[in-house]
């Protein structure tokens, strides 16, 4: 199976980690899962550096505990959050859960800071692309409009007149503003990369999809080789380019004589054992020629027909029948199969790969029912066989 390699490989452990079984039913909840939980570790892990700064402020500062204290509580409550969702998986529920205290604390540091023009709202805007990404358009839609009405009513209640109370020294004003600017970029940026991360592996294992699915269409499952369909795309592509073996070639029908007594005597596995180093054998013997398995124990070869060579169809043959009829030996048992080949030429027989597979089923089923083991298509007689060896 295709596999690609992720840049975020120490942070998907992680994310992986927390991600409730459930989730890896469905690719999109998979999906929303780990940037729910990146967003959660994000949002933990920058609370609970702003919590530790704002302790070492403590002594330092009037009021500090109460940032303190609202800091502390979200990294208690997210690092619960990260636990129920391991355990229960609820993406919505938990995607809410997550944004409310987050939304409940940024609104009463406001009020308690002297309101929306003394303290910055910019974290306010991560909550609805939160929800938007891990609950879906309408979470992210609600909470985009919460945020909306909650800052234009702060924002007219202020402008009424109405001046809100501050338990916060000038000092204060600024590191506020300055923690509020960090929060704002690292909750982006973890919320980036949890995004990036979750798209990577989905892309990953959509290709990785992909080519498996290849895979299954072009090949056969029990011996790795060709299928059927795939093999008659080869054929016929290379016909249509003028290239195929550049002259001459036989395509070669092998099929195992009374494989159904095989499985019968000796069992199903024994017999799909035999068929996988069956198949082994005619493909070291084909080499990077095209070879597939057409059905269950008929086998296809096309192999380049050079006289000068001595590559000749007889030749082939003799090599087939030589390595193909070798005893194989499965649980205790010895299995000698009984093999027998058709073939015909390109282009003698035909110029197509349906009209060489058809004349090579002829010759094949005249081998099957004569005393000899390999027949080839004869253009002129239709109705005879070649012998190119009497016996196994």
């Amino acid at each position: 199976m295709f596999k690609q390699s992720q840049p975020f490989g120490w942070l998907n452990q992680i994310i992986d980690y927390f991600v409730h079984k459930n989730r890896y039913v469905n690719p999109i909840d998979l999906y929303r899962a780990r940037i729910l939980v990146g967003s959660l570790l994000t949002v933990a892990f920058s609370s609970l550096v702003i919590c530790l700064f704002l302790l070492s402020q403590y002594f330092k500062e009037p009021h500090a505990e109460i940032g303190m204290l609202l800091t502390a509580g979200l990294t208690i409550l997210y690092g619960l959050n990260l636990a129920i969702f391991k355990t229960y998986g609820s993406i919505t529920v938990i995607a809410h859960s997550c944004v409310a205290p987050l939304y409940i604390a940024l609104m009463f540091s406001a009020i308690v800071s002297g309101g929306p023009l003394a303290t910055s709202s910019q974290i306010l805007f991560l909550l609805p692309v939160l929800t938007y990404f891990t609950a879906g358009g309408r979470a992210g839609l609600i909470w985009f409009s919460i945020v909306l009405v909650s800052q234009l009513a702060i924002y007219g209640i202020y402008w009424r007149g109405y001046r809100f109370i501050s338990l916060m020294t000038d000092s204060q004003y600024i590191e506020q503003s300055l923690v509020h600017w960090l929060g704002t970029l690292v909750g982006l940026i973890g919320i980036t990369a949890a995004y990036e991360s979750a798209n990577q592996r989905l892309i990953a294992q959509r290709e990785a999809e992909g080519e498996n699915n290849r895979y299954l269409s072009q090949h056969d499952l029990l011996t790795g080789l060709k299928n059927r369909a795939f093999f008659a795309q080869q054929i016929t592509r290379r016909l249509f380019e003028g290239d195929f073996f550049k002259q001459h070639f036989s395509l070669y029908l092998i099929d195992i004589k009374a494989f159904k007594q095989i499985n019968q005597a000796h069992g199903y596995d024994t017999g799909d054992r035999i068929l996988v180093e069956f198949s082994q054998r005619l493909a070291r013997l084909a080499g990077d020629h095209p070879i597939a398995r057409m059905d269950g124990n008929t086998f296809a070869m096309a192999m380049p027909v050079n006289k000068d060579m001595n590559d000749t169809p007889e030749r082939i043959c003799e090599m087939i029948l030589a390595s193909a009829t070798q005893p194989f030996s499965v649980e205790n048992a010895v299995v000698s199969p009984l093999v027998a080949i058709g073939f015909s030429l390109y282009p003698d027989n035909g110029n197509s790969f349906e009209t060489l597979l058809e004349k090579a089923e002829t010759a094949l089923m005249q081998a099957k029912s004569s005393p000899y083991c390999c027949c080839g298509f004869d253009e002129i007689e239709p109705n005879t066989g070649t012998q190119v060896s009497t016996s196994v």
